[in-house]
């Protein structure tokens, strides 16, 4: 961060601590989750580095995530997905976005991220963010999906001035899956945004992502039309990757560049061949998928060339011995065992991990990564839904 314009702890004109020279954090010990003071970083300079990193959303399962460096790196840096440029590439609507960021970034205007799954919502509301004036502050991500009591004591505490809005001063606050919360939720949410908005228009700037069609909600009465235009001020719409397969070739370099470094090994280098396959293949869960793909190969190459023989089996067209895929992408028998047994070396597990993954493809895939609508399609609850997705790394 640059110290340039610290002008000592508690300084009476810290947008942050307002003076006070301390902030409150979430706690990553003791009582996890609930929040704790801390040096304030914006005021106090480097002494920010003396309460670490505080990790969260889907990676620790607690509904908030922070992070106070304007690198756009996240908290969740560890996954290959963090490793990429989501605006990567030269497609016509790419280039449009990229154009589009400083613009996005000079106002303090309400965002709304709409698009399927793994397309990288929040490393867009990420770049915006640390291309903001607010940069040096709180990257707070808030997963809207994880029920209306965690959520509560998130957003507002359990006292009016302990809630993540308000730590998240002089930041963004980034609500992620905002089409999950409930009605009640939604009622709480559009009432305090409101009201900040009329107090403090300025403090917080509120960005938002979505896998569903909101305007599509508002009228079928399932989303609240208040909170739709409070935080939709500035709607923008991720492509899915199938939309923009010219821009795969560029997204691989740069994750491979980035597993090459984080490896400490030379780049591999990929034939036309494989690329072919991977500019080719439909990828249901857009970029979030594509890295994964690329960090597995990139783990387990022995050579210094990825070929078609290094991808997995699904993106060379091909199933294993003993699958047959049914007529929605699930793979739901066992070839020739009615009439020979069970082939040699049938794993029951693998196989059913292996029909889990297929079916939730093909149901994402059927639902455009609208997530409500493929647990919808597969008779299973929302959480089982993420718990799956999570535990397939779709």
């Amino acid at each position: 961060m640059n110290n340039a314009g610290l002008v000592g702890p508690g300084s009476p004109g810290c947008p942050t601590c307002h003076g006070r020279g301390k902030v409150m954090v979430p706690s990553t010990t003791v009582a996890r989750g609930q929040l704790v003071e801390r040096d304030c970083y914006r005021c106090c300079g480097d002494s920010r580095k003396s309460a670490g990193r505080v990790q969260g959303g889907m990676i620790d399962s607690q509904p908030w995530s922070y992070e106070s460096t304007g690198s756009g790196v996240g908290s969740c840096a560890s996954t290959s997905a963090w490793r990429c440029d989501v605006l990567a590439g030269e497609s016509r609507r790419i280039r449009e976005l990229r154009s589009l960021v400083a613009d996005f970034a000079a106002v303090d205007s309400p965002l709304l991220i709409s698009g399927e799954m793994g397309t990288g919502k929040e490393l867009l509301a990420r770049r915006i963010h640390s291309a903001s004036r607010r940069s040096p502050g709180p990257f707070l991500v808030v997963a809207c999906s994880l029920g209306d009591s965690p959520l509560e004591t998130t957003l507002f505490g359990r006292r009016h001035d302990q809630g993540q809005l308000r730590f998240a001063r002089g930041g963004t606050v980034f609500l992620h899956e905002i089409d999950a919360l409930s009605q009640s939720m939604q009622v709480r949410l559009s009432m305090c945004l409101q009201e900040r908005r009329a107090q403090e228009p300025r403090d917080v700037r509120i960005m938002a992502a979505t896998t569903a069609d909101l305007q599509q909600r508002v009228r079928e009465k399932t989303f609240l039309e208040d909170l739709y235009y409070l935080v939709g001020v500035i709607p923008i719409t991720l492509p899915p990757l199938r939309e923009r397969r010219e821009d795969i070739p560029v997204l691989v370099g740069h994750l491979l560049e980035a597993h090459a470094r984080a490896l400490g090994r030379s780049v591999l280098e990929i034939d036309r061949h494989a690329m072919a396959c991977l500019v080719q293949h439909d990828w249901p869960g857009n970029i979030a998928e594509l890295a994964n793909v690329v960090e597995r190969i990139a783990a387990l190459e022995k050579g210094s060339r990825i070929t078609t023989s290094s991808l997995p089996a699904h993106l060379r067209g091909e199933t294993t011995a003993h699958e047959t895929p049914g007529p929605t992408g699930c793979s739901l028998a066992l070839s020739g065992m009615a009439a020979s047994g069970f082939p040699s070396g049938f794993n029951l597990e693998q196989h059913l991990a292996d029909i889990e993954d297929r079916c939730l493809r093909a149901a994402l895939a059927e639902a455009n990564g609208v997530r409500i609508d493929a647990a919808r399609l597969l008779g299973l609850s929302y959480r089982s839904l993420r718990h799956l997705v999570k535990k397939h790394r779709l």
